[in-house]
């Protein structure tokens, strides 16, 4: 029989009431008409290339408009990544495997993650473009489906929230990419409560004999994932030379590993505890 992926009636009634009290409108951002050029748009030491030779080739004006790029980027990659997110709660919802208070939540959940695709599509609509991304497959309803979808989510959650928090206190940046980090961190601080749960739950429910299948898949995933924080298409819009061969020698910079490993530390942290990463290796 297949678990649920429904966390406990204290958390969920603690993160119904957050969503409640919470609630904000897209409405309530100020658009600018346009963006500073001169203004960076994203914390310049977080950029993929900083501290890379390709970093010390560009020039100033190309370090800031990547900052632009790569923000777009980042936001596609946390749209992308939120519509099969958005698509498995559906699935999920009114199952018959969840109390009345933990489907309440989904709706809340759902609602919120729908808001953030309009406002992440609107940034970058407006500002530059959404880059394209691999869909993620949902996955079916056996538990090692559920695991899988479980790690999808966090993964676009917790690093999404590392970033978050980087440039919501950022005053570098211009108010509305602040205003925008900010209000996603606080609704996915929740999503990633009830998605650490609900992933524990999954987990405890598959056999033993599939972990080790599922350990090789989740060290892969989150590898892959996080070197998608280095875009090809976001390099060469910024006006990079050769943006692929930049994009092959970041991944293996030792300064862009380090961002990832910070990014990714509490995620490493959990997913290590779930026993869902090989302990030799290191994303």
């Amino acid at each position: 029989m297949v678990r649920s992926m429904s966390p406990s009636a204290d958390l969920d009634g603690r993160l119904v009431r957050g969503s409640v009290s919470g609630v904000w409108s897209l409405d309530g951002l100020a658009w600018p008409d346009a963006l500073d050029r001169d203004q960076w748009a994203s914390s310049p030491e977080w950029l993929s290339i900083f501290g890379t030779p390709a970093w010390e080739a560009a020039d100033e004006r190309t370090r800031k408009r990547l900052s632009l790029t790569e923000l777009a980027a980042f936001f596609s990659l946390t749209l992308h990544g939120e519509r099969p997110l958005v698509a498995g709660l559906v699935h999920r919802m009114h199952d018959g495997r969840r109390d009345r208070l933990a489907s309440r939540y989904l709706h809340h959940f759902l609602e919120e993650e729908s808001r953030h695709m309009v406002m992440f599509g609107e940034f970058c609509d407006r500002y530059h473009r959404v880059y394209p991304m691999p869909r993620l497959a949902l996955g079916g309803p056996d538990p090692d489906d559920e695991v899988r979808f479980g790690v999808r989510a966090l993964v676009v959650e917790e690093v999404g929230l590392h970033f978050n928090a980087v440039y919501a206190a950022d005053e570098r940046l211009p108010p509305i990419v602040r205003q925008i980090n900010a209000l996603h961190r606080r609704d996915e601080l929740r999503h990633v409560a009830w998605g650490r749960e609900a992933l524990r739950e999954a987990v405890a429910a598959v056999d033993e004999d599939a972990l080790p299948k599922l350990r090789r898949w989740t060290t892969t995933y989150l590898r892959q994932s996080l070197e998608d924080l280095c875009n090809a298409r976001a390099l060469a819009d910024a006006g990079i030379p050769e943006p692929h061969e930049v994009r092959a020698a970041t991944l293996a910079h030792p300064a862009f590993r380090a961002r990832c490993a910070e990014a990714a530390a509490p995620l490493v942290a959990r997913l290590r505890d779930l026993r869902l990463l090989e302990p030799p290796e290191s994303p």
